[in-house]
């Protein structure tokens, strides 16, 4: 299945914009992210794909057709936040979701208790949610997404919220063996959207301003401010540019063009290092869109 949100727009008090004119088309068994920064517009979006928001302008299409009430039933939905005052134990709250979905309690025990295993989370099953860390409350939500039967959509909102480095390795690889599944993820933890999707869009002020493929050839090239960039971004193998606070940073196609742009670098008097960066394109591209960092084509 694939969604195609078409020239979507939303305001709120008639006032404030959170969406202009949105369109995506989010593919058939892919996993795809959705960045920006906060207040982007990033979660009105999942929430109008999911129908949580009716008044809105444009359309959302699912292969090619309006959403109707049978095919919103494949959508599972991760959504960001915690529940700090929900006085109710764990599985008794697992278990009213599995029978909304009416799956049968011997099902949706094996559902709960295999994933809990994975998440280090059996012995938390039987205490009340509020009694629990936020990151153990993250651990219900995501079980709450496997309990629908007929889920061919997912979208996960800030899933990863309130986890550790481990548990957040953990919980992706789960969601990874979900990839014949349309897959839409929101994350501010770039190294888990570099890691899971082949594509994101970027969000920013309530606009689609870019969207780029995970290419695991892009290799950054990290040298000291001083470097003048004017002559690099133009050479063959480069990709773009960028200046930050602390050094250039300059994006190639792939390795075997580090050699001939190490030896520009080399030759400038102003040199004083070159060296190879840890590759991470979301992370790039997402601070090319601040304030402090501007990305040159």
């Amino acid at each position: 299945m694939y969604i195609k949100v078409e020239n979507v727009s939303k305001t709120y008090d008639k006032t404030i914009k959170a969406l202009k004119s949105v369109n995506i088309e989010f593919k058939r068994n892919k996993i795809t992210g959705l960045i920006g920064f906060n207040g982007s517009g990033k979660t009105t979006t999942f929430n109008i794909i999911a129908n949580f928001i009716e008044d809105y302008q444009g359309r959302i299409l699912l292969d090619g057709k309006p959403f109707n009430n049978e095919t919103r039933k494949k959508i599972s939905y991760l959504s960001a936040g915690a529940e700090p005052k929900n006085p109710m134990k764990v599985k008794k709250h697992l278990y009213q979701i599995a029978s909304l979905y009416k799956v049968p309690k011997r099902k949706a025990k094996e559902i709960i208790e295999k994933l809990s295993k994975e998440m280090e989370f059996l012995q938390f099953l039987n205490m009340p949610i509020k009694n629990l860390s936020k990151g153990n409350q993250q651990k219900i939500k995501v079980i709450t997404t496997f309990l629908n039967p007929k889920m061919e959509i997912l979208l996960l909102d800030e899933p990863f919220d309130g986890l550790d480095p481990i548990m957040v390795n953990k919980i992706s690889n789960i969601f990874l063996r979900l990839k014949e599944k349309t897959i839409i993820i929101t994350s501010h933890r770039m190294n888990v959207i570099q890691k899971m999707c082949e594509e994101f869009y970027i969000l920013k002020d309530g606009i689609i301003i870019d969207k780029k493929k995970i290419d695991n050839n892009i290799i950054t090239i990290a040298t000291n401010l001083e470097i003048p960039l004017e002559k690099i971004k133009n050479m063959d193998g480069v990709l773009l540019t960028k200046k930050s606070k602390k050094e250039n940073l300059i994006e190639i196609k792939n390795i075997s063009y580090f050699k001939k742009i190490n030896k520009i670098l080399i030759k400038n008097p102003n040199y004083k290092y070159s060296t190879i960066k840890e590759k991470n394109i979301a992370e790039s591209v997402f601070e090319g869109y601040g304030e402090e960092n501007v990305w040159q084509n």
